[in-house]
């Protein structure tokens, strides 16, 4: 009986001991993704799977055999997102990972190798299509949309030659993925465009879509207009137009008939290609014949367009001189006396009488740069809230560079409550015309037109007409020479701030900046008045006496 106890025990511990599980060392991990030798980009989810008969405390992932802080995961699914952005393409690196159980017991994984290529997240690009709009000719671009997840915005450019690229004309920037339309209202006609639509994803890889080619029709280009005849005698005429704006111009061609309505096929009396022309004096007219003039604007596809018609008789007319709002007259004629019926006289201090520009002994002043001026006591009708103000100047020599000749001024410019119109040195030997207005509130008060066409730089020895205005209603500033505007500025809105200065001829206001000089040559026909003369009047200024 004792023997057959002991056999049952022993089965019984023998079987006990082959339940109990052995004791694991090491966890088991392993890299799920990404795979081995596989290409890489952008932003790579690296994912392990770990096991442990005791429990996985955490697991930490090594890059090219570097880890830190923010590469060890505590939870299951375990992972770490690397950033191969910024990583050269072609770039083989290596990944394990490391799991440590409840024990501090650690287990590797084994190493997977993969290689970067951005290239390939590089998002699909999408298909553009384009049309023109029937009715404003402008263009409508179309282009299917993204379904991308890291979707930035798309961005759209333009351009006149083919091979569209980030350097060209950049239209718009989309932000929103489902907004795929896009209407270039900027175009011109008879021109080709070429567009294309780059689509960009939060990491800045970006994809070109197809290019597309579209032609703007061609329309007939705007009409000009065309100024009444001036300067008519017998048998001249002078005609007058406004520059044409077409971007495609290819000339102007001026008719006139005996008939109300010329036409394209009327008498060609005048052609040019320079669209800055703006003007033609017809001659060998018949006195007493009336004669009607018309302007064609051709653009280079040969369309056109007709002007206003115009008309006049040859015969030899007196236009009036302006004389509304005309405050100071100075022709000069011996004196520095204020010929306009207002008594504004002015006190000659050493300037020297000299010849006008008609070839009129002591029609002019000359002054030597130094310290010659007209000094004209102060009036209240030089406070003005509009002003005009035209002179005819003669240079001798230019200013120094970056300074001004002063040719009539009420005041210092620092002041900022004065009228000025003065010569500014204009670099490589010739000079512009400036016109400078202060008026309250710290506006901006001077502006300056430069010459930048050699065949309006003002020479030495040379007479030119010059007019600055300020117009307080408009509040813009212009600057004419030689009937040409020269510049024209909006401003902001303020006004000419009234003073009791004296206004100075040929000289700038004591206390003015280091800038200003006397003016060196001669001045004539000087004419100052309260209100905004227009083109006309302008243009009457410049031709009196048949100049």
């Amino acid at each position: 009986m004792k023997k057959y106890c002991l056999f049952i025990f022993v089965l019984i511990f023998l079987f006990n001991c082959e339940l109990e599980e052995p004791i694991q060392e090491e966890p088991l991990i392993k890299i799920i993704s990404p795979n081995n030798n596989s290409y890489v980009h952008e932003i790579v989810n690296i994912v392990a799977e770990a096991e442990d008969n005791k429990g996985i405390v955490y697991v930490e992932f090594y890059i090219d055999g570097e880890t830190n802080s923010n590469m060890k995961d505590l939870l299951t699914p375990y992972s770490y997102d690397w950033n191969v952005i910024n990583l050269p393409d072609s770039s083989v690196h290596t990944i394990y990972a490391k799991a440590v159980d409840t024990d501090d017991n650690t287990g590797s994984s084994k190493m997977v190798t993969v290689t970067v290529n951005n290239q390939l997240g590089v998002p699909e690009s999408v298909q553009l299509e384009a049309s023109i709009s029937s009715i404003d000719s402008s263009v409508v671009l179309q282009w299917s949309l993204s379904t991308i997840e890291d979707f930035s915005y798309y961005s759209i450019y333009r351009d006149i030659n083919s091979g569209v690229n980030i350097n060209s004309d950049h239209l718009s920037t989309i932000n929103e993925d489902t907004v795929t339309k896009y209407i270039d209202t900027n175009v011109l006609d008879n021109m080709t465009y070429y567009y294309a639509v780059y689509l960009v994803d939060q990491f800045g890889f970006k994809s070109k879509s197809n290019e597309v080619e579209i032609s703007i029709p061609n329309k007939s280009p705007e009409s000009v207009f065309l100024h009444n005849p001036t300067n008519v005698t017998d048998n001249t005429m002078l005609i007058l137009w406004e520059k044409s704006q077409v971007h495609d111009f290819k000339k102007y061609s001026l008719f006139r008939s005996l008939s109300i309505n010329p036409d394209q096929t009327s008498n060609l009396v005048f052609e040019t290609t320079n669209i800055n022309q703006n003007s033609y004096s017809d001659s060998e007219l018949e006195k007493g014949v009336i004669y009607y003039y018309r302007l064609a604007v051709y653009d280079t596809g040969d369309l056109f367009s007709l002007s206003n018609v115009v008309f006049d008789t040859a015969e030899t007319k007196v236009y009036p001189i302006p004389i509304d709002g005309l405050v100071a007259y100075y022709p000069f004629n011996g004196n520095a006396n204020d010929e306009s019926g207002n008594g504004n006289d002015g006190t000659n201090n050493g300037t020297t009488l000299i010849a006008d520009r008609f070839g009129n002994e002591n029609g002019a002043f000359e002054f030597d740069g130094i310290d010659d001026n007209i000094s004209i006591p102060f009036e209240n009708c030089f406070n003005s809230s509009s002003i005009t103000v035209s002179a005819w100047v003669y240079l001798k020599d230019y200013p120094p560079v970056l300074h001004l000749f002063s040719i009539i001024n009420n005041g210092t410019y620092l002041s900022g409550e004065s009228w000025e119109l003065l010569v500014r040195d204009g670099g490589n030997s010739r000079s512009d015309v400036m016109g400078s207005f202060g008026y309250k509130g710290n506006i901006e008060c001077a502006v300056a037109g430069g010459l930048s066409n050699p065949s309006l730089s003002m020479n030495l020895n040379s007479w030119y007409h010059i007019v600055g205005l300020y117009d307080n209603d408009n509040n813009i500033i212009s600057v004419y020479c030689n009937e040409d505007l020269i510049i024209e500025k909006n401003i902001n809105a303020g006004y000419i701030q009234n003073n009791n200065n004296d206004v100075k001829i040929g000289s700038p206001y004591p206390g003015s900046a280091s800038n200003r000089h006397p003016f060196n040559g001669i001045i004539d026909d000087l004419r100052i008045y309260n209100r905004v003369l227009n083109e006309t009047e302008i243009q009457i200024l410049y031709h009196e006496n048949g100049w």
